[in-house]
């Protein structure tokens, strides 16, 4: 079945914008400023360009071979099974992390309220993990959040920072300065930056429901960046302007940064709606991850990689819920251990009173290996699946497509790479994640050989044969 083609220029505008913009805005711009200071406007242009740019070997390879868990069934057929099940890990551990960041940022604004009706101390961790246990139970009865609901938080969302940006106009004494980098931190911030221009791969799914879309993805992806990118600016700029270029890393340290700056130029209503801002797009983004997200693991499970029930599909909810169980087990998983290394003062040494650059740090690591990997695989496309890549309703051609996934693997695969100096934790832990991966692979390798099935060949899709139910 073919799906009719109704969205046109203006609502893919409104989706991206709508997908990229969320409680990063609310958890890191503070963190942004406070390694860029004035130079902040630069970070955050440099990281949405290639944010941008990077999508669209995505957007490319999805509009040839439109298929849930894409990352595991491009890499692994393109590239080697080993690289598909890396890759969909990868993703479930920096999309994770992601989800960790936004629950972390949520719990430091709700935990001050929360805390006297909970039994004993609990840290910013603990309590986010408590936070995505409550919302896996509501998202397992099948009740979800509405499309429509989504809309309406993040309209709500967008109009509580146009709010912020504008109401410092009729504020005395706040300074605007555009500069260029002189921090040593700057790096870092460009880094932290990215991790607020995810949400851009929303694009890949538009595909056939976008009226003209060989012509009206690239604008919508050109002309939402470009809003967001005026979002970002006016709300970083007027953020830095309210608080101080000398009082940015004092106020970094603070739970809830941007909250607070708003209560010097706003009424308490409007610092409430603000706030209520913050929570939805808490919400939007643990929804858009439970339903993404486990994709990765419900390919696998179909092509046998994984064991076929992470694969099955609830009559009642109809939604994969052992995929999306582990899921958030490695969402919940992933707190506890920050919370074991905050504890350890382990955190202290590579995030000394900035603990949510860790969930950031992390995220942008799972995110860019994903995009080097799937960017290597679409190079292969044309060759590989050529009547698909030719019949792709966006379809780049194959010299703009090797210059295109050329800056992909470049940049992200430096961005691994300076994570990696930033904070050598974290590339540490994806080393031993990794080391882990690699040795599941070969032990199901041997696994399903024994049952005569060779492994990352099951279910084929991308050729037309889906393996058999069980």
């Amino acid at each position: 079945m073919k799906l009719e083609g109704k969205i046109g220029l203006a609502g893919g505008v409104a989706l991206v914008v709508g997908g990229v913009i969320g409680m990063g805005v609310y958890a890191l711009i503070p963190h942004i400023a406070a390694n860029a200071g004035y130079a902040s406007w630069l970070s955050i242009s440099i990281a949405l360009a290639i944010s941008v740019l990077g999508v669209l070997p995505v957007v490319q390879i999805s509009s040839a071979l439109p298929v849930a868990g894409g990352g595991y069934l491009w890499c692994s057929r393109m590239l080697h099974p080993l690289a598909g099940v890396l890759v969909s890990f990868w993703a479930v551990l920096g999309g994770g992390s992601s989800v960790c960041l936004v629950a972390y940022a949520l719990a430091e604004l709700l935990l001050p309220s929360a805390a006297p009706y909970l039994p004993g101390n609990w840290s910013p961790h603990l309590f986010a993990a408590l936070i995505i246990g409550g919302f896996y139970v509501f998202y397992l009865t099948g009740l979800r959040l509405l499309t429509s609901v989504q809309i309406l938080m993040s309209v709500q969302l967008l109009i509580s920072l146009a709010i912020y940006a504008f109401a410092v106009g009729f504020t005395e004494g706040v300074e605007f300065h555009f500069e260029l980098p002189h921090t040593s931190t700057f790096t870092k911030s460009i880094i932290l930056a990215f991790n607020v221009c995810l949400g851009f791969q929303i694009i890949a799914e538009l595909g056939e429901e976008m009226k003209d879309p060989k012509r009206n993805i690239p604008l919508s992806l050109l002309i939402g960046g470009a809003c967001i990118l005026v979002s970002y600016i006016a709300v970083t700029m007027t953020y830095i302007g309210i608080v101080g270029i000398d009082n940015l890393e004092s106020y970094a340290t603070l739970e809830s940064p941007l909250i607070t700056s708003s209560e010097a130029i706003l009424p308490a209503f409007w610092v409430k709606f603000i706030e209520l801002g913050a929570i939805f797009a808490a919400l939007t983004s643990f929804n858009a991850g439970a339903i993404a997200l486990p994709r990765e693991i419900f390919s696998m499970a179909r092509d046998k990689t994984l064991p076929s029930y992470f694969g099955k599909v609830s009559a009642r909810t109809q939604s994969p819920n052992w995929a999306v169980t582990l899921f958030f087990a490695f969402v919940i998983a992933s707190l506890l251990l920050g919370h074991y290394f905050d504890t350890a003062g382990i955190l202290d040494d590579y995030f000394p009173g900035n603990k949510i650059d860790y969930y950031a740090l992390m995220a942008v690591c799972g995110i860019m290996l994903l995009t080097v990997f799937i960017s290597i695989a679409v190079l292969r496309l044309p060759k590989m699946y050529p009547a698909q890549y030719n019949a792709s309703y966006f379809r780049m051609r194959p010299w703009v497509l090797k210059i295109v996934a050329g800056f992909s693997i470049l940049t992200s695969g430096g961005f691994v790479i300076l994570v990696g100096i930033e904070a050598k934790i974290v590339g540490l832990i994806y080393l031993i994640f990794t080391a882990i991966i690699t040795g599941y692979f070969f032990y199901r390798k041997n696994y399903l050989a024994k049952q005569g099935v060779a492994i990352g060949t099951y279910h084929d899709i991308l050729s037309g044969h889906e393996g058999t139910d069980e």
